[in-house]
């Protein structure tokens, strides 16, 4: 029996959402603090790392109530994997309705395979973080903005709620909108965002989360090129090439319409905000950008097929190469480590320590969500007074030393190259060596193990005074 048409897209696009399965055990530490705070938020009803106590060191509160609602105890991990996607699966299918009805089934396809096949949407496809909506809600935007949709207020109201960097995108589509004499929907797009920064201020005391100063280092030469260089580095060829062929389209031969000098701004627009800010760039910032990007390109090359069809071959080429020997491997490192380490510590201290007992950490989601303790966030994610940019940590940890009960029992888990850094660093504080555990890939490209490094922490008796 021969299969029709109909039958072999709908193929293609289960395939596509089946290969997400390949990162489906991929669990990120950030993932860790969603299901944190959704457990406390199903259980009280606050959005609080550590139980009674509200913090907003979550990046997007659509996706924290999303979780919240669906999060169960005795399978934690089910909602999370199983809406992440369905999402993951919607966005696919989208994205090919647009582009058949844009550019045909051709090009179609060509389109799915360079956004769906890039490393890093593969990558972060199943994560259960906020990624997987956000890469669906630009899909969205760039469906509304090229076609021209009355309803593109939406898109725009919704992204920053997943990721507050995409806030420019709102500000700057809310302008245009004005410009086109549609100020109704200008204010719409901004209606959910500044409820929300309502809502955080009088919940929280601040207007945005902790995340974004832990994140950004604020404007410096130094960190705008490290910004810049990083998402350049996470682009892939055919990125490269949409932009390229985008600014010569629109300064040399000015022959760049709407669609595409829309969507060239927009991508722009976020790269310099993050260099602008100095962000330490992660490849799950730039998932939104991807389609953007790819539709750019798929515009830009509609008059070059052949030179579509090549751009197109070599980018994807680099994906996969990217995939098989570097992001795919190193993810499945990072797996393993999870486990073995951030996961293991967690249980550990929930079998060896007194439930009053408080953790700092470095790296806070797996460990507290596995071992039930307080926790003291020395990346200020709970707390921004802690985080200090220019303060050694040893002192940090000691001054909150002073400041807490001396009966309630103190841990460290370290994270760095050296695997005894803290012993004997912290002023005024024993510092008790339990044991480490080698993390193999952190990040992608990296070559040493970090050593995660359990201390028990006392203070040194004061000394007495002399009569």
């Amino acid at each position: 029996m021969k299969l029709g048409k109909g039958a072999w897209i709908a193929l293609f696009l289960a395939l596509l959402v089946l290969a997400s399965i390949l990162y489906i055990s991929f669990q990120p530490d950030d993932y860790f603090i969603y299901l944190q705070y959704a457990r406390n938020l199903k259980q009280s009803g606050q959005a609080a790392f550590n139980p009674g106590e509200p913090s907003y060191g979550f990046t997007s509160p659509l996706w924290l109530g999303i979780l919240g609602l669906g999060f169960d105890s005795a399978h934690p991990h089910f909602f999370p994997k199983l809406v992440s996607l369905l999402i993951y699966g919607l966005a696919i299918l989208l994205f090919w309705l647009f582009c058949q009805r844009r550019f045909g089934s051709e090009i179609a396809v060509t389109g799915l395979l360079l956004l769906f096949f890039n490393p890093w949407v593969w990558r972060w496809s199943l994560s259960g973080m906020e990624t997987t909506a956000a890469l669906l809600c630009a899909i969205i935007l760039v469906i509304a903005w090229v076609e021209e949709k009355h309803w593109l207020w939406f898109p725009l109201g919704i992204l920053p709620l997943l990721r507050p960097e995409l806030l420019a995108w709102t500000l700057a589509g809310a302008a245009w909108l004005s410009l086109k004499k549609r100020p109704f929907s200008g204010l719409l797009a901004l209606l959910p965002p500044a409820a929300w920064l309502l809502i955080s201020r009088l919940a929280f005391g601040q207007w945005f989360p902790n995340t974004a100063h832990a994140k950004a280092a604020g404007f410096s030469a130094a960190a705008a090129w490290k910004a810049a260089e990083k998402t350049l580095l996470t682009l892939q060829p055919v990125d490269l090439a949409a932009l390229g062929l985008a600014v010569w389209g629109l300064v040399v031969i000015r022959r760049l319409k709407r669609p595409g000098r829309g969507l060239l701004v927009l991508t722009l627009l976020l790269a310099a905000m993050f260099a602008f800010k100095g962000v330490k760039v992660h490849t799950r910032y730039l998932v939104p950008l991807f389609p953007l990007t790819v539709t750019l390109f798929l515009y830009t090359t509609l008059r070059f097929p052949r030179w579509r069809r090549g751009i197109a071959a070599a980018s994807l080429l680099v994906s996969l190469t990217q995939t098989v020997v570097w992001v795919y491997p190193a993810t499945r490192d990072y797996i393993r480590s999870e486990r073995r380490v951030n996961q293991e510590i967690g249980r550990w201290l929930r079998e060896n320590t007194p439930p009053d007992s408080r953790i700092f950490l470095w790296d806070i989601g797996a460990i507290a969500f596995e071992s039930g303790r307080r926790i003291i966030d020395m990346n200020g994610l709970l707390d921004a007074r802690i985080f200090h940019r220019r303060t050694p940590y040893p002192e940090i940890i000691a001054r909150q030393m002073q400041g807490l009960d001396p009966d309630t029992p103190h841990y460290l888990v370290d994270v760095h190259r050296q695997r005894f850094r803290a012993r004997g660093k912290i002023p005024g504080i024993e510092t008790e060596f339990l044991f480490s555990r080698p993390f193999h890939h952190m990040f992608v490209f990296q070559k040493r193990p970090l050593y995660y490094s359990l201390y028990r922490l006392r203070r040194w008796p004061a000394p007495r005074e002399t009569p």
